[in-house]
């Protein structure tokens, strides 16, 4: 066998694959508008689905909510009484049962407690209007190395020019005040209903590229890509004259605002 070039550090080199548009003047001047975190959060949310809160669902966490404030009230207030009975008892002119001062003193604070918590949860309204579903962006890391799939020296694939991992919101619950739910702390049992909004965990690998000089060696690159990559893949270029076959090999097309060929989607814009 001979040897390898020095210079053949990735998979995608060593089949030929040599990407000489990483060193040109425009391939940085998208990668710097394509980092931009403002500019990038808008094209994630053209890319990236995000649910709107359903109203009746919205209104019947709220009114959850609100029964476990009720709940957890009816139960203070039983706490409450269970702490004022020996008060009440030593109160009387004939004490049917003798407390000490230090256990009366304890009652009398309890009551006080329970009472500033209960006149508390009382003057609660119900839950504000959630938050908006808003897609957040985690992670960003430029020339993001793609490996193989092994775990002792594993082979660096090829580099995206654009990785990117962001927080997706799914579903929309409230949180705290869960009464007698088993899987819910007890420190958090006892906290206020409040908004609660599931994320899940979105990838997206951008391929920038300033002019595109053969369609073929592109999709050979990205499938090589695909093979150790699962989230979502995009290309960003201004030559929109296959961004059709790209959309239709599931590979989203973004055009960035310095354009050199007119075809294609308007800059920034999806296919």
């Amino acid at each position: 066998m001979g040897r390898l070039n020095p210079k053949h550090t990735t998979m995608l080199q060593r089949l030929g694959f040599q990407d000489q548009d990483l060193t040109t003047a425009a391939h940085d001047e998208i990668i710097f508008w394509l980092s931009n975190k403002d500019e990038l959060l808008g094209i994630l949310k053209k890319l990236i689905p995000v649910p709107t809160w359903n109203q009746q669902k919205v209104d019947g966490l709220r009114d959850s909510a609100t029964a476990i404030v009720a709940s957890r009230i009816q139960r203070l207030e039983k706490d409450r009484a269970t702490a004022q009975g020996p008060l009440d008892l030593s109160a009387g002119k004939e004490p049917r049962t003798r407390y000490s001062a230090k256990q009366l003193a304890g009652c009398t604070a309890s009551v006080q407690t329970l009472t500033r918590e209960i006149d508390r949860l009382r003057a609660l309204e119900q839950l504000p209007v959630p938050p908006d579903p808003e897609l957040q962006i985690d992670e960003m890391i430029i020339e993001y190395p793609l490996r193989t799939n092994v775990e002792r020296n594993p082979m660096i694939v090829g580099y995206a020019d654009l990785c990117v991992r962001c927080s997706v919101p799914r579903s929309l619950e409230v949180a705290g005040g869960a009464n007698e739910a088993s899987y819910v702390s007890e420190a958090d049992r006892w906290r206020d209903p409040r908004w609660f909004v599931e994320h899940g965990t979105t990838a997206v690998l951008f391929e920038v590229k300033s002019e595109i000089r053969s369609f073929g060696e592109l999709m050979r690159q990205l499938q090589t890509y695909r093979t150790y990559f699962g989230g979502i893949i995009v290309v960003v270029c201004p030559d929109g004259r296959f961004a059709e076959q790209l959309e239709a090999q599931g590979i989203r097309f973004v055009k960035p605002p310095a354009t050199r060929a007119p075809s294609g989607p308007r800059q920034g814009e999806l296919l």
